[in-house]
């Protein structure tokens, strides 16, 4: 098989939590071939061992020739969103669904045609795709939060909010919520990672701090070193919503933070509310209830806290993973 020019490829978060962390430690890292990796990185979404290959969520030209080039006994495709119905469904922001939406026209068939296999962490995504062999995948995490202290002390009370701008209306179903509960409550100081594109009733407020998205790598030392009482994920009732993965419960467990979701699909199966988590309606009303229920007893969060962490490790570990990937690229 021949290679493709080595380059030193930056992961993304898809990469890292349903590959790297899990068989990073076999994946070739330098131009010569080292024994004891077998994986190959093919490109920035391209791996191959065996004779089989992976390909994780999106495909450059060059990947997409090399696998058409050459004749791989198995290709699997993960994808982690569920792009049906982009064009119709207007929940996402206009240009992240654009730019999904051109994926979808553009690369998807292509890829399609080149897998045999799709691998999803969600079992509506897998229903789209008929003609493939199918496998469900979480994605996976190295480390969670072993230190619940912050809870002893609530001087200032720590919500998060970690979602990017592809739950915009995720954020605004919540947003006069959060702005009320800032208002009347100095000590909470809520964080977000929208920075100028924060919902306007959340701005110019000072115990509400909205910093700028991420860059990958510096959002992992973040999950590393900070840590908050709460953490919300509200999610309407939309497709993609209803296509996406157990995510927010692994960033919830690093953080160390209580979570509190939205009750719907595929969270809510995972969840015993004020067990491992909180379940609230997707509407402002039972939001504003539940958050005041929490702050009347911010320290009584961190068993839910400890139990949410206990649930991710269960979800997430890498090692249920490598054997996924140990099995599927028949690394014995």
């Amino acid at each position: 098989m021949s290679k493709m020019p080595f380059l030193p490829y930056r992961n993304n978060p898809t990469i890292d939590k349903y590959f790297m962390f899990s068989v990073g430690d076999l994946v070739q890292q330098r131009r010569r071939t080292e024994p004891a990796r077998p994986i190959q990185r093919l490109g920035p979404n391209l791996f191959a061992a065996n004779g089989i290959a992976v390909l994780i969520r999106y495909a450059n030209d060059k990947e997409l020739r090399h696998l058409e080039q050459h004749k791989y006994r198995r290709c699997y495709y993960l994808i982690d969103d569920d792009l049906k119905n982009l064009d119709t469904d207007d929940y996402l922001p206009i240009d992240y669904r654009f730019r999904l939406q051109h994926f979808h026209d553009t690369s998807l068939s292509r890829i399609l045609e080149l897998a045999t296999d799709v691998i999803t962490p969600n079992q509506r995504i897998l229903t789209r795709f008929p003609d493939h062999r199918h496998h469900l995948l979480n994605p996976s995490h190295p480390h969670f939060s072993e230190d619940l202290s912050h809870f002893d002390k609530t001087d200032q009370i720590r919500i998060l909010y970690s979602g990017t701008r592809s739950h915009y209306q995720d954020l605004e179903l919540v947003s006069d919520v959060l702005s009320e509960i800032a208002a009347a409550n100095p000590a909470v100081q809520i964080t977000t990672f929208f920075g100028r594109h924060a919902p306007a009733a959340l701005k110019g407020k000072a115990n509400i701090v909205h910093r700028k998205q991420a860059r990958w790598p510096d959002y992992q030392k973040v999950m590393a070193t900070e840590r908050f009482h709460l953490a919300l994920a509200p999610l309407i009732e939309a497709n993609f919503n209803l296509g996406r993965s157990v995510n927010k419960i692994l960033d919830h467990a690093a953080f160390g933070a209580a979570g509190c979701y939205s009750s719907i699909d595929p969270i809510k199966s995972h969840i015993s509310d004020g067990i491992n988590g909180f379940l609230v309606p997707p509407c402002q009303d039972k939001w504003l209830e539940r958050m005041k229920d929490f702050l009347k007893d911010p320290k009584g969060a961190k068993m839910v806290a400890a139990e949410g962490i206990a649930l991710a490790r269960k979800l997430a570990d890498p090692q249920q993973n490598r054997a996924f990937w140990t099995q599927h690229l028949d690394l014995g």
